[in-house]
């Protein structure tokens, strides 16, 4: 049981090295993200102040096709088979519109002249950022990967040792299980004997369902003392059986594993919804779960058995 929490340590110090490392990006993808991040803010600020200019035209009445074109006006689509311009090309073009609103004099009144010439100036500030990103250099993926490695290879590289070494542990640990040599979960504890141990859960639980039962009104003594019992079985006998499953599914196979496992977990849920209902003061509740519990736990045990009597000896 040490050696597999101690692989389960490692993994998890493993994981959280290399995703640290992992996360670290070469300094031209962090510029070039910077970029990328201004040119979108800028392209929303510059959209936005076109809205408002464009809202306040409507408000007042006027128009401005070269600037808010109405719903219905062409999108100018290239004709078909003409490749789309290049980025500089479209920059080029971008720049040369601006250059030709701001020769047009402006009109209405004030307000609305100082809306237009924002929007014109969010919209050139808009086009020379785009045109900063368009003359930084975007690294390749190999050089994306060399850049990475150099920085980060190392760390991430101790942190998949770490990985590999915690699962090799983790699975030592459940081999020793398996072949029922990795001795008893607690000190001084006899080795696991499962019919015993079902069993001997079956009839503790039937017999407290019982008792329950025929308590027709449990004082605050009777429910601590239940729940005071229930704590004990979980921790000498239903805590063991559930740590010792890879031996019996060592022995038995998957199949028969998921034979007896099925209800003996069904079993447990119903003995900590017992457990529930004591905290919560209903004791029909706990009554009910308890009689389910044992139910389970009985099916449990028949299931043992009948892969006991069909395994040869």
């Amino acid at each position: 049981m040490l050696m597999r929490w101690i692989g389960l340590a490692l993994v998890i110090a493993g994981t959280a090295v290399a995703a640290i490392a992992a996360a670290r990006p070469p300094a031209g993808l962090i510029e070039e993200g910077r970029v990328i991040r201004r040119v979108d803010l800028l392209g929303e600020a510059a959209k936005a102040a076109r809205d408002e200019y464009c809202a306040a035209l409507a408000e007042a009445g006027l128009s401005a096709p070269d600037a808010c074109p109405p719903p219905d006006a062409p999108t100018g689509q290239r004709p078909e088979g003409e490749p789309p311009p290049t980025p500089a090309e479209q920059l080029a073009a971008d720049r040369d519109r601006i250059a030709r609103l701001r020769q047009v004099p402006p009109a209405g009144p004030a307000p609305l002249q100082t809306k237009r010439e924002a929007w014109l100036t969010a919209e050139a500030t808009s086009i020379e950022a785009r045109g900063e990103a368009v003359t930084v250099q975007t690294l390749q993926p190999s050089e994306r990967l060399t850049s990475w490695l150099g920085l980060a290879g190392l760390p991430y590289a101790a942190g998949l040792v770490l990985i590999v070494l915690g699962a090799l542990l983790s699975r030592r640990a459940q081999a020793a299980a398996s072949r029922g040599d990795a001795g008893p979960s607690r000190k001084g504890a006899a080795p696991l004997d499962f019919g015993v141990a079902l069993r001997e859960i079956t009839e503790t639980v039937a017999a407290m369902a019982a008792e329950a039962e025929a308590q027709a009104a449990p004082t605050q003594a009777d429910f601590d003392a239940l729940k005071a019992r229930l704590d004990a079985l979980t921790l000498s006998h239903i805590e063991p059986v559930v740590e010792a499953r890879d031996r019996l599914k060592a022995r038995y196979g998957v199949a028969g594993f998921a034979a007896v496992f099925g209800p003996l977990s069904a079993g447990e849920r119903n003995v900590n919804r017992a457990w529930s209902a004591l905290v919560d003061q209903h004791w029909p509740e706990a009554t009910a779960s308890l009689g389910t519990a044992a139910a389970y736990f009985g099916e449990a045990r028949r299931e043992l058995d009948e892969l006991i009597s069909a395994k040869p000896t």
